[in-house]
């Protein structure tokens, strides 16, 4: 009986090592230009690792929250995430004339 017990138990530690995935963990990560960070994140999506936030999560980083499945994210209680209105050096125009329209 010892025996079948063991080697169930290692059939089930053998099956699970398979279906591990890594964990990519965000702690302090200030955001940046919204191009590379859009990149990197198509490519954690396309990968399948689960997200973890677990500290500061600020400006562009927070694009995470809708590229990556739901069920593949995890905000921790020590998160922090800063949102902003984005903003382009060379758009002042374009934005003075969004403004102005009722």
């Amino acid at each position: 009986m010892k025996f079948v017990t063991g080697l169930l138990a290692a059939v089930l530690l053998l099956a699970g090592v398979g279906a591990s995935h890594a964990v990519v963990r965000i702690a302090d990560d200030r955001g940046g230009r919204s191009e590379p960070t859009s990149t990197n994140i198509r490519g954690l999506r396309s990968s399948g690792e689960s997200v973890v936030i677990d500290g500061l999560c600020a400006s562009a980083c927070t694009i995470v929250l809708g590229a990556v499945p739901h069920d593949k994210i995890c905000v921790t209680t020590r998160a922090t995430l800063g949102f902003h209105a984005a903003w382009d050096f060379g758009a002042t125009v374009a934005l003075s004339l969004i403004a102005k329209q009722p």
